[in-house]
């Protein structure tokens, strides 16, 4: 028998509870606390690591087995840069950790990680996510270092590699480290969908000619391990021709307002399994 954290603290705590892993100010978590509480059950806020402490892995005969067994909302966990060596490994093992948790846990889990890790195979180049969800990949994704082409606005996005956030032309033209970018079509319009399991709600519900995108999103989440997804298709002026723009597995509650009480609702029943 092995133990991947520390067995047995604050088990009794966790009784009737759901776990929400997130740092302070998600409005994401924020935001679902009070449904769970309207639902009758407890949620307990915990970081990454606290939430880790919390639970055992146990393996016998090779089946694994995670005490207690709690519903968790798990929310983006990440390294913080400004610790020092000693508490940016100690903060991995306890990501590490909740990994194997949140993976192996028969307990419902929103935003359950993956084979690939947290996030499930969900990518920030949009090539990738292309490849790995089975969409065309003939659209050209272009990466820099340093350089300064285009020298203006001509329709092209760029990034930084650890942002979904599009970097303004002034922002791209100062920002001297890597970047990735893509052409936008002259007129594109965005539709938004936001999946959960079999169900999707789409912001807009504009008619795609030939595509149903609530459906296309649901395929695309289940394709890269993904139980909750944001995902944003790029359409051509004349509403044909979706691709995908940008897909993120930890919404912030103002991305979902056009579908979050239906969308509250089926969260606690999915955590209440």
């Amino acid at each position: 028998m092995s133990s991947c954290s520390e067995a047995g603290e604050g088990h009794d705590a966790l009784d009737n509870a759901v776990l929400i892993v997130s740092e302070p100010g998600d409005s994401f978590a924020d935001a679902l606390a009070g449904p769970i509480s309207a639902a009758g059950r407890t949620p307990v806020r915990l970081d990454a690591a606290a939430a880790a402490r919390r639970f055992s892995v146990m393996v016998r005969d090779g089946d694994a087995t995670v005490v207690p067994r709690v519903p968790m909302v798990i929310r983006a966990p990440r390294l913080s840069a400004t610790q020092s060596a000693d508490a940016r490994f100690l903060q991995g093992e306890a990501l590490a950790a909740l990994w194997a948790i949140g993976a192996l846990s028969t307990a419902p889990v929103l935003g359950r990680p993956g084979p690939m890790g947290f996030g499930g195979g969900c990518s920030l180049s949009a090539s990738v996510n292309e490849l790995r969800g089975g969409l065309p990949t003939d659209r050209m994704e272009i990466f820099l270092q340093g350089a300064t082409w285009p020298r203006r606005d001509t329709g092209w996005y760029f990034k930084s590699p650890d942002s979904l956030e599009p970097l303004g032309h002034d922002q791209h033209a100062a920002y001297p480290g890597p970047q990735r970018g893509r052409y936008v079509r002259p007129g594109e319009q965005y539709e938004v969908v936001l999946v959960l399991g079999r169900d999707a709600w789409c912001r807009s519900g504009q008619q795609v000619a030939g595509h149903d995108l609530a459906a296309d999103s649901v395929t695309l989440a289940d394709r890269l391990g993904l139980d909750m997804a944001l995902i944003i298709w790029a359409l051509s002026e004349d509403l044909r021709d979706p691709y995908l723009a940008r897909i993120t597995p930890w919404p912030h509650r103002e991305d979902i307002d056009f579908a979050w009480d239906a969308f509250a609702a089926a969260a606690v029943a999915h955590l209440a399994r």
